[in-house]
């Protein structure tokens, strides 16, 4: 067991690990492909800038994080470049997929809808349970940037989707328990 990433699936773990370590190229048997890099970094900046802002970290305990900030840009900046384009909600749009995966409830279609970039996790949950009838207790979600690609749990009821990296013509899994990957 290890303290930083106890309390996360296989795949975070990986992805902190990857954004974490700059010159780690292969990782639990498996290499770490220049996309998959760029994705972890991507979404650690996210999460340290949130802990950091939320007091849950200090800078100090994310030493790359100005480093892959300057890479990769800011998402406070981002946020706020969002913000300005002011009441045009149709530009705030994200038209998202949402695919149920639970083994009960494949047989329906995925829904495909424009949501706000603001949306939270717990209204996609409320969707998926609603549409899928997907147990409101267990249900899960997990973040598809593109085909192949690792997924990336949705774990805070409270953020909004664009936290994740959400973006327009992606696809959310939904599922009924936490798969292990």
């Amino acid at each position: 067991d290890n303290a930083l990433t106890a309390s996360l699936g296989a795949s975070e773990a990986r992805a902190l690990l990857v954004a974490r370590l700059p010159t780690v190229v292969h990782l639990n048997g498996a290499s770490v492909s220049r996309k998959e890099r760029a994705e972890a970094e991507k979404r650690y900046v996210r999460v340290a800038v949130a802990q950091i802002s939320a007091d849950r970290a200090t800078p100090a305990d994310h030493p790359r994080l100005e480093e892959l900030k300057t890479l990769h840009g800011d998402p406070t900046t981002a946020r706020a470049t969002l913000g300005e384009k002011g009441g045009n909600l149709a530009a705030q749009l994200l038209e998202l997929t949402l695919r149920c995966v639970a083994a009960e409830h494949c047989a329906k279609a995925p829904l495909t809808r424009k949501f706000p970039a603001a949306t939270k996790v717990a209204m996609l949950k409320r969707i998926a349970q609603k549409v899928f009838q997907v147990n409101p207790k267990a249900v899960v979600l997990y973040y598809v940037p593109e085909p192949g690609a690792a997924p990336t749990y949705l774990d805070d009821d409270n953020m909004p989707i664009s936290y994740f990296g959400v973006g327009d013509g992606h696809t959310i899994d939904i599922n009924d328990k936490v798969d292990d990957f």
